[in-house]
């Protein structure tokens, strides 16, 4: 789905790619030179029908994958999300359950490296934009290595350097001309914004080193209502007068936001306590916990 929307944006874009003129200042459409862009009737049918296309086709698109992704973490808890799964497993199968969004990234990549022509008129500033912008998504690639199989991920880093190696390459064999003054400008927006990236990074690391804190619950008390209910709450009542500092979690204390049980129990929890009474691995949000 990644190759198709790449072709169909660029399809919806093409009215807006321009070429500048070598000496008058005007500019032509990249693929119809005869076509004055900006100028003219026909050009300007031409971009009605692309910002048509674009809102028919990719904008209802992304909205459907950015829905379908924000839901993922609640559907898959529920019992009654099969249909919706089924819908949905070109976003979500072929990535890690711990990087399910990473088709959202994959559309990003493919919108900015489209965009990227419309933007900038500057063969030169066009293969400077292209090279950042591969190299940072290949970068988080390979950080969080998102593709269920080993090979996949390698295969993916290797594909976006070899893009990288067709780019520079075919810049330096064809003699492209690039003006100075935007190459400057642009190059130094880069550095800048990595020299911010970095700078940032390190600071918010060390912040997370240095704020890093105690979980949140002492105990959470794990257990079947119909057959430990009676137990888990006594237990609880237990360690509370043993020791004051004690923060004991039993969910049916707090029913109002059962979502990020899992999120609690995950890192919020010291001592998981589980009652396995003869029932409890049979109840769903047992096994969960």
């Amino acid at each position: 789905f990644n190759v198709f929307f790449i072709s169909i944006l660029m399809t919806c874009l093409s009215p807006f790619v321009c070429y500048s003129h070598p000496g008058d200042g005007g500019s032509s459409v990249v693929g119809q030179p005869s076509i004055l862009c900006w100028q003219g009737g026909e050009h300007a049918s031409m971009v009605a029908v692309g910002i048509v296309a674009f809102a028919l086709v990719p904008v209802p698109f992304l909205a459907s994958a950015a829905y379908g992704i924000r839901k993922y973490p609640t559907m898959v808890k529920s019992t009654h999300s099969k249909t919706f799964l089924l819908h949905c497993r070109f976003l979500f199968s072929r990535f890690n359950p711990e990087t399910y969004y990473y088709s959202s990234v994959m559309l990003l990549r493919s919108f900015l490296i489209t965009m990227v022509p419309v933007a900038f008129k500057d063969v030169g500033v066009q293969i400077i934009v292209l090279t950042a912008t591969l190299l940072c998504f290949s970068a988080l690639q390979t950080w969080l290595r998102p593709w269920r199989s080993r090979i996949a991920n390698m295969l993916d880093t290797m594909s976006s350097v070899l893009v990288l190696l067709v780019l520079v390459s075919a810049s330096l064999a064809g003699g492209v001309e690039v003006a100075m003054a935007s190459i400057g400008t642009i190059s130094s927006v880069i550095f800048g914004f990595l020299a911010f990236v970095t700078l940032a990074s390190m600071i918010a690391t060390a912040a997370l080193m240095f704020a890093k804190r105690m979980p949140k619950y002492s105990h959470f008390i794990c257990h079947h209502k119909a057959a430990a209910s009676a137990q888990a709450r006594l237990m609880k009542m237990t360690l509370n007068e043993e020791s004051s500092a004690a923060r004991v979690f039993i969910d049916s204390d707090d029913l109002k936001n059962l979502d990020e049980l899992f999120n609690v129990v995950k890192t919020d929890v010291a001592t998981l306590v589980v009652y396995l009474t003869r029932d409890t691995l049979r109840r769903p949000w047992c096994v969960g916990e």
